[in-house]
């Protein structure tokens, strides 16, 4: 499932009592029909890209609309206005690093050249457009040694200090934004680095292993050039970077008003759960030791319970202190309710709470937790049917047939493991099931991968509330049935008619829901 990792905080919420609203006024001229969206480059909280469409204005025959946000401080804010007759296509962007109590008009006329355009109003001298260069390093991938793409990545960082200096120079900003984007720039070159290295590593395979110390001193060599210190090796219990060293910390409160700081340590998150994740698998013994303070059995179970958002927390109590870890800790809890993925969550949050009391994030999140409580107390009830032995000794689809034979069932194959198998059901088993009430349909769930997480497994049929058959397929089942329907990935949806034929799902995924409401119904018709 492609992930949109677009982030904005919600206009609901009011952080904290400090807190002010500010506006952005956008009035559009020589447009035909323009319609907009922004979304917030940064932050914890996610939601999707808000779309609007804009209000024609009459008396000026333009395009008007005004967006408003409540904030406790700076944030950029991209917006897109899209639908319009512009000299360069049919969409435009612009920047805007946004700070409590501003309000700033942005005038454009679709006639006039892209760079053309008004920005007025409280606020303005932060939000006149700031381009900065982006270089492309796709032909480095390969590369064995990094010399040539830091080299790639520090002239970029000079051009874009000069860009920067002439801004500043011409409009004068306030002293946060020069902050923030002083700040953005010191991290683009650590997190370019970074995100071509962790990419470059798949490129070489094999061979990374050999230059991988070379990589990892340039890495650590370019995290002092901004903020950097070792952890004292008490503190995380002897536990080792990839090449067996002490663990440092990129931990910096003053650079959370970076867009690239907050970005670069999601993404050192991201890597460090997939290191982890291998060496779980490569070096057991030292994994549990080091993380869960257990021995291989023991700390599996551990892990298998609580899940990688346990594992989450463990990385940021070890790598993160103070405001950070605050931030952190909410990055967390967004993704895991992003995902569908409410292990442990209570209880984290719960965590979470005392050592940030003051948190500008945590009050947000405990309506969301609260439901995730109530949904967790909930037990298997009569409707939840499970086939002999689970299923686990059934190993064709000719068995499933036969098990459902004479009905119209729709089988959704799936795993607790899946993040897009727990978003299909959270988004349209409920509504599906309201569709075809008190009608002849049956669902068949067959769960794939799990047959070491039955517990598990039975905690989130009663999670979503699966009322229907229930399997536990072991390998040859769910090879079988997925090279007979031609399934490819997780989750895949196919109905078995009363005849006993069968036919993939056509709505696809994301799943269009009225697609396959469709379809079923044709099947039950005939």
């Amino acid at each position: 499932m492609l992930r949109i990792f677009i982030t904005c905080v919600s206009l609901l919420l009011s952080f904290s009592a400090w807190a002010q609203n500010a506006y952005i006024n956008i009035n559009i001229l020589n447009g035909s029909v323009p319609n907009y969206r922004y979304y917030e480059q940064n932050s914890p909280l996610k939601i999707e890209m808000i779309n609007g469409v804009f209000k024609f204005d009459e008396p000026t025959q333009s395009y008007t609309t005004t967006l408003a946000f409540n904030l406790a401080s700076p944030r950029t804010i991209n917006l897109t206005y899209v639908g319009v007759k512009s000299l360069k296509g049919n969409s435009r962007r612009h920047r805007f690093f946004l700070s409590p109590g501003d309000s700033i008009s942005l005038k454009v006329d679709m006639k006039k050249a892209e760079t053309d355009i008004e920005i007025n109003g409280k606020g303005a001298a932060n939000n006149y457009s700031l381009d900065f260069k982006n270089i492309e390093t796709q032909k480095n991938y390969g590369d064995s040694l990094p010399d040539k793409v830091i080299a790639i990545f520090n002239k970029m960082y000079r051009d874009n200090k000069r860009i920067l200096a002439d801004y500043i120079k011409t409009h004068e900003p306030d002293n946060q934004f020069i902050q923030a984007h002083n700040l953005d720039l010191q991290y683009s070159t650590v997190l370019n680095f970074y995100y071509f290295k962790e990419n470059n590593k798949y490129r070489l395979g094999d061979k990374y292993e050999r230059f991988q110390p070379a990589w990892e001193r340039a890495q650590d060599s370019l995290f002092k050039t901004v903020s950097y210190r070792l952890i004292d090796p008490e503190k995380t219990g002897g536990k080792l970077n990839a090449l067996k060293q002490p663990l440092s910390t990129i931990s910096n409160d003053e650079a959370l008003i970076s867009d690239n700081y907050q970005e670069l340590i999601k993404h050192f998150m991201r890597r460090e759960i997939e290191s982890l994740a291998n060496e779980a698998q490569t070096n057991p013994e030292q994994f549990f030791r080091q993380w869960y303070n257990a021995d291989i059995n023991t700390g599996r179970e551990a892990y298998s319970n609580g899940g990688t958002n346990l594992l989450k927390e463990k990385i940021v109590n070890t790598y993160f202190t103070g405001k950070t870890a605050d931030f952190m800790y909410a990055c967390l809890i967004t993704d895991a309710l992003y995902e569908i993925d409410p292990k442990s969550i209570v209880s984290i949050f719960d965590r979470y709470k005392k050592l940030f009391p003051k948190s500008n994030y945590a009050n947000s999140f405990q309506t969301q937790v609260d439901e995730i409580a109530n949904r967790e107390a909930k037990k298997l009830n009569e409707k939840m049917i499970f086939a002999f032995a689970n299923g686990t000794t059934m190993k064709t689809l000719d068995e499933v047939l036969w098990l459902t034979k004479g009905k119209t069932i729709l089988v959704y194959m799936w795993g607790t493991w899946n993040a897009p198998s727990r978003s299909e059901l959270e988004k349209h088993s409920a509504a599906i099931r309201a569709h075809f009430k008190d009608k002849d349909l049956t669902y068949l769930y067959i769960a794939n991968y799990d047959l070491k997480n039955e517990a598990g497994w039975k905690k989130q049929i009663a999670y979503f509330q699966l009322e229907g058959l229930h399997i536990l397929a072991d390998d040859d089942l769910n090879k079988d049935i997925m090279t007979k329907v031609k399934g490819k990935e997780y989750p895949t949806y196919f109905i078995i008619k009363k005849d006993g034929s069968y036919e993939l799902a056509k709505a696809g995924y994301p799943m269009k829901r009225e697609v396959l409401i469709e379809q079923l119904e044709t099947a039950m018709a005939n």
